[in-house]
């Protein structure tokens, strides 16, 4: 029994080895590194702040190694140990090994509160579904940051979707500025069910003015900045302004402080159950790898 056991460190070792590392875009810059190995299922997340791609090649090519070192000592088809094989040996670098991956699982866990700090959530304490939602998504994702507005309740009526743009600006734009401005980090807002989905009379949008509230959060700053270009938008029989997109094709990961702006979700649904199922789902399919084809819609 003895050099069975002896070799399972190093098939296992073999079999992570084996296992081809998946890389899955999500959206434009946000890449999900999953090591899908039989020893373990480490997610790496390589964002702004997050460990470089040079230094997780590092560690992959220095845990290949350290099986390299322990394939040398296995034990021969015969079944006995060889007499440059020990126990200790092998403990040894199945001790380096484990050391290594959870010096990345440290990296990693730094690198995700740096991310999460960069993470506003917005709910509206005028809709019970909108606290909901925030309340879960924030549990399940460890988000601390979350800022409360006070508008119509969008989950209880279609007509309760649409907000005046004189209102959006009094009660969600104008104390959103106050807090972002003395919160500099913040570069992902995401909203909830519960607040309106577009605006009514707007000084943008296709006629008559009508963005959705999301695109006017995400161009928070670009009605105050110089560098940024206002234009027609032509589309079929309808016409509108809008500003050019300051991050559109860019060749760096997004940044408010860089690119202006901010890149904003939204976690809707026709009901709450089904807002939050995507939250579930998303924590689902960072755990494995995709088998399914993926839509992108652009």
């Amino acid at each position: 029994m003895f050099p069975i056991l002896r070799q399972q460190p190093i098939l296992r070792a073999r079999l992570a080895l084996r296992e081809r590392l998946a890389l899955q875009r999500v959206g434009r810059r946000a890449r999900c590194l999953i090591n899908a190995s039989a020893m373990s299922a480490v997610i790496l997340l390589t964002h702004a702040g997050c460990k470089p791609q040079s230094e997780i090649d590092r560690d992959i090519d220095r845990e290949k190694a350290t099986t390299d070192s322990m394939s040398k000592n296995a034990t021969p088809d015969s079944g006995r140990p060889t007499d440059t094989a020990s126990p200790r040996t092998a403990e040894s670098s199945q001790s380096n090994a484990e050391s290594l991956r959870s010096n990345a699982e440290s990296s990693l866990a730094a690198s995700n509160a740096a991310l999460l700090d960069r993470v506003l959530v917005v709910e509206n304490l005028s809709s019970p579904t909108s606290m909901q939602i925030a309340k879960y998504y924030m549990d399940k994702r460890g988000v601390k940051k979350a800022f409360q507005i006070r508008c119509a309740d969008s989950a209880l009526s279609p007509e309760s979707e649409t907000l005046e743009f004189a209102v959006y600006q009094e009660a969600v734009e104008k104390p959103l500025r106050a807090y972002l401005a003395n919160d500099t980090k913040i570069d992902f807002i995401v909203l909830t069910k519960g607040i309106p989905l577009r605006l009514a009379n707007a000084p943008v949008g296709f006629a008559p003015g009508r963005p959705s509230l999301d695109s006017c959060i995400a161009a928070l700053d670009y009605f105050q900045r110089s560098d940024c270009l206002r234009t027609m938008i032509v589309e079929n029989d309808l016409k509108g302004t809008a500003y050019v997109n300051r991050f559109w094709n860019s060749k760096e990961r997004f940044s408010h402080a860089k690119h202006g702006g901010y890149l904003v979700t939204r976690l809707d649904g026709y009901t709450a159950a089904s807002a939050m199922a995507l939250v579930d789902s998303a924590l689902a399919g960072e755990k494995s790898k995709p088998t399914r084809p993926i839509l992108l819609d652009s």
